[in-house]
């Protein structure tokens, strides 16, 4: 009986380590830039809002966005070549990610969702997005940008037949210092 417990200790202590190192690692490989006060972005002349969630605005980020928890990283090299509409997506996208957690098609729902209800777009503004997403291939974690269209045009055309109220209220899952934050800041 010692030696089954004693093996668990051990299986725990060798977990916990595992898990340490990958925290470790994830702290090191954080993107260097400007750190936004949560409703402080503006994408091209509007401003933007994920409750209390601040944006790192990085060129060092290697996507368009990435979702901490706690966090929000846009890459403003990235987003300068994308229509307003592709690039209101990727932030709301990502801002998804702290509600809803790490489904790529449930963030792209609820982002096409959440800016058609703030009337941030229309039907051709969907349109002139999927013109760019609609390109990019499948990964390891996104599907192909053709299915995330479809299900983003499913999303969009449910938005209003939903009843009031499903979106989850905002959560927030970390702590981050007031240090390095900016006034209002724009990525376009």
């Amino acid at each position: 009986m010692a030696w089954i417990c004693s093996t668990s200790f051990a299986r725990l202590v060798g977990l916990a380590t595992v898990l340490a190192v990958m925290a470790t690692s994830f702290a090191v490989a954080a993107p260097r830039g400007k750190l936004i006060k949560p409703g402080r972005l503006m994408i091209d002349g509007l401003l933007v809002n994920c409750g209390r969630t601040p944006v790192l605005i990085s060129e060092q980020s290697s996507d368009y966005g990435a979702a901490w928890r706690g966090l929000i990283i846009l890459n403003p090299l990235k987003l300068r070549r994308l229509p307003r509409d592709a690039k209101l997506l990727v932030y709301y996208h990502e801002c998804a990610h702290q509600y809803i957690g790490g489904s790529e098609l449930a963030a792209d729902c609820w982002a096409v969702q959440k800016v058609r209800r703030e009337g941030l777009m229309d039907r051709a503004g969907l349109k002139n997005a999927c013109s760019f997403i609609k390109n990019l291939p499948a990964n390891r974690r996104h599907p192909s940008g053709i299915m995330r269209c479809r299900q983003m045009t499913r999303c969009f055309n449910k938005t209003f037949s939903q009843k009031a109220g499903k979106q989850p209220a905002f959560r927030p899952r970390g702590r981050l210092s007031n240090r390095g934050f900016s006034r209002t800041v724009s990525v376009k």
